[in-house]
Parts: C-alpha cells; structure tokens; sequence
C-alpha cells in the first residue's frame, strides 16, 4: 500500500525541455546494378527537438520528443566507368517515442523508436572523385548544383533506439543514443541507382529540462 502511494505521487510529475546535438551517420546502400561497387561514407547531421517526459515512478518513465532533424546519406558509386560520390539530404520532421529506466537518479538507460517523416530530399552528384583528397572531395561536394531527390525516397520510417542519459540536479542532461536503420527509403524509380538505402546513426545531445509546477 505504501508503494502504491508512493508511484501515485510520482505519476504526477511532468517534464518539459530542450536538446540539440550532432547525428554521425553511416548507410548501408545496395545498388541496383550490382558493378556500381558501392561505398559507403559517414555523414555528419544535426538535430533539435522538445522532450516531453513523464514519470510513472521514481524509477520509469516515458518520453515523446517532437523535433526536427537534418539526416542524409553519402556513397561513392560506378557508372560506365566513371566514379560518383552523392551527398543525400534529408530535412525530417522526427518524433522520438522511447521509456527510460534510471538505475540512478541522474542516470537512466532507454529504448524506443523514431519515427521520422522526410519533408524535403536533396542531393548533390560529383563525378570522377577516384584520387581526390577529403578536402578536394569536399571543395567539389559544396559546388555541386543541389537537385531534387524527392521521387526517389520514401517518406515515412520508423528506427529503434537504445540510448544512454546523464542528468545534473540542475536539469542539464547529455544524451547519446544509437539508432539502427531498419526502414528501407530507397523508393523504386527508373533513374534510382539504389533498390535500398538504410540509416543507422549515432545522437549526441546536450539539453536542458524542468519540471511543471
């Protein structure tokens, strides 16, 4: 009965905040025709969003975080003979969904899933980048002309999670998450050299949050 009373009074308490942070991401791309020889490349991205938490109990709670996420791609493929690098962007409208277990009363450990819808694709194609060095690659990468990449994408996935957070007594909190790419995106399309292109990433997030009155 004591218990009882106990998880009551936490049900109660409501958290509201901010976070922002970097997403390290890393594809896994399979072309359609199989000498493409694709290779993947890590892609940097960006990410905020506004956590709203609930506690069950001084131990569980659950957490839906609407935000907005800059996610992407990039590889290197052939075609006739010729070397490609494409850079894929993805402005997303994201919304992770996750419970979170503290096994201390700054540290909790959490699981979910993102479900993530592509508002706008983007990308930009360099050719012959055989030779080129990182920042002669880049250099090449910011001329390019951007196209529009929203006919060879699909918009709506979902990426499980599991996920690290550290939370001072002054409500600052670091969060690090790993989401594996499930979801194929790669939509079907004549011009689309890829029949499936999956997104792991990995989330570092510095926040802030506060409880309601």
């Amino acid at each position: 009965m004591r218990f009882f009373f106990f998880s009551k009074s936490f049900a109660q308490e409501t958290y509201l905040g901010g976070i922002a942070g970097f997403l390290v991401q890393n594809s896994n791309a399979k072309a359609v025709n199989a000498s493409s020889d694709i290779k993947e490349k890590v892609k940097m991205g960006v990410f905020v969003s506004a956590p709203i938490e609930r506690k069950f109990n001084e131990k569980i709670t659950v957490q839906a975080e609407p935000g907005f996420a800059l996610l992407g791609a990039k590889y290197e493929f052939t075609d006739s003979e010729t070397r490609y690098l494409r850079r894929l962007e993805f402005e997303s409208a994201n919304l992770p969904v996750l419970f979170k277990y503290y096994v201390h009363k700054n540290i909790n450990i959490n699981a979910g899933a993102s479900f993530v819808y592509i508002v706008s694709a983007n990308s930009k194609l360099v050719d012959g980048v055989d030779g080129r060095t990182p920042f002669g690659e880049a250099a090449y990468t910011f001329l390019a002309n951007e196209t529009d990449y929203n006919d060879y994408v699909k918009r709506f996935s979902i990426n499980p999670f599991v996920g690290l957070e550290i939370v001072s007594d002054r409500g600052f909190y670091f969060s690090l998450r790993y989401s594996l790419g499930l979801s194929n995106i790669a939509e079907t399309h004549p011009d689309n050299e890829l029949s499936s292109l999956k997104n792991s990433y990995l989330n570092l997030g510095f926040g802030y949050k506060f409880k309601l009155k």
